[in-house]
C-alpha cells in the first residue's frame, strides 16, 4: 500500500505493508533564551544552556557548535573558564533523516585584560643630543577587550600624548625613565541620571507634552538604557518623550541601565494628567495616579 508523503520516509518494522513518514523538528529553542553573555576571561562560565527540538516524530540528534566546542553531540551547553579564543556565535542544531533546523544565535563576549604591552621601535635606551636630539614616535599597543586606555608617563609629556610619544628638541630635564600604561575598567551602571532634573510633570490632556527627558549612565561594557510606564512604546531607549498625552499615560515612569554586570534604576518621574474636559468643571485631576 502507497501512502502520498512528501516528506522522506523509513520503513515501518512492525508493519512491512505500510510506511512511516518522519517528520523533522519544526522549532529549536534555548533556555534560558539570553542571547548575548558578556563575561571575563579566565573566571567566567556560561550555562547550562539547554537546547530542545520540538516535532520530531523520529529521534532528533541535537548538538551545539561554535568557537572551541568538542566532546560528544549534547543539548546542554556548558562553558567553563572561558579564554579570549572562545569569543563568538554559538548556535545549537536539531536533526534527524528528514532534515535539521537551527536555533537562534548565542553570541558571547569574553572581556580581558592586557597581558602585554607592546613598543615599537623596540629600543630601550636614546642618547641624543640636548636641543637638537629627537625621541620618537614610540607606539604603544595591548590586546584588550574592551579597548583599553594607552597612555605614557615619564619626567615630561607632551600634551596630548597618548599612545605614542614623541620628543622633540630635548633638553635635560627630560632625561630619565618612560613608562607606557595600557588599562581597561570592566563595571556595571553607576549613578543613572535625568536630565531635566525634574521628578513631577503635570499636563492637560490631549495637548500636554513630557519631555525629551534623557537617561544618561556611566558603564563598561556600554548599557542598554530603557523606560518603562503606562503605555510606553517599545521604541523607548534613553530619551523619553510623551506628545499629546491621554488619560491613560498617566503615572510613574522609570529609566533602567543594565549590562551583564548589573542594572540600576533611576529615580521615579511622576507624570499627572489634567483631564481637558472636567477644566469648566474645577477638576484638577484624572485621579489616575
Amino acid at each position: 500500500m502507497q501512502y502520498p508523503c512528501q516528506r522522506p520516509c523509513e520503513e515501518n518494522v512492525n508493519h512491512s505493508d505500510e510506511r512511516q513518514c518522519l517528520d523533522g523538528p519544526s522549532n529549536v529553542t534555548i533556555s534560558p533564551q539570553t542571547q548575548i553573555y558578556t563575561i571575563n576571561e579566565s573566571i567566567g562560565s556560561i550555562g547550562p544552556v539547554t537546547c530542545k527540538a520540538h516535532g520530531c516524530k523520529s529521534r532528533c540528534v541535537v548538538k551545539w557548535s561554535g568557537p572551541k566546542v568538542t566532546g560528544d553531540a549534547s543539548s546542554v551547553l556548558n562553558l567553563q573558564n572561558l579564554d579570549r579564543n572562545k569569543t563568538g556565535n554559538y548556535f545549537c542544531t536539531a536533526s534527524n533523516n528528514a532534515w535539521s533546523k537551527t536555533s537562534t544565535n548565542i553570541s558571547v563576549i569574553v572581556n580581558y585584560g592586557p597581558n602585554k604591552v607592546n613598543i615599537s621601535p623596540l629600543s630601550m635606551n636614546y642618547n641624543v643630543q640636548e636641543i637638537t636630539g629627537i625621541v620618537g614616535p614610540i607606539y604603544c599597543s595591548a590586546d584588550c577587550k574592551p579597548e583599553c586606555a594607552v597612555t605614557w608617563s615619564g619626567p615630561y609629556i607632551p600634551d596630548g600624548t597618548t599612545s605614542i610619544l614623541n620628543l622633540q628638541n630635548i633638553n635635560r630635564n627630560q632625561a630619565g625613565k618612560y613608562q607606557c600604561n595600557a588599562t581597561n575598567i570592566i563595571d556595571g551602571p553607576g549613578q543613572v541620571s535625568i536630565l531635566p532634573n525634574r521628578l513631577t510633570y503635570t499636563v492637560t490632556e490631549t495637548i500636554g507634552n513630557v519631555g525629551p527627558i534623557t537617561c544618561t549612565v556611566d558603564c563598561n561594557p556600554i548599557c542598554l538604557v530603557t523606560w518603562t510606564g503606562p503605555n510606553i512604546q517599545d521604541d523607548a531607549m534613553s530619551v523619553l518623550h510623551l506628545q499629546k498625552i491621554d488619560r491613560n499615560q498617566a503615572g510613574n515612569y522609570l529609566c533602567t541601565a543594565s549590562n551583564s554586570y548589573g542594572n540600576r534604576i533611576s529615580s521615579t518621574i511622576s507624570v499627572i494628567v489634567i483631564c481637558e474636559y472636567y477644566l469648566n468643571f474645577n477638576i484638577i485631576s484624572c485621579n489616575l495616579v
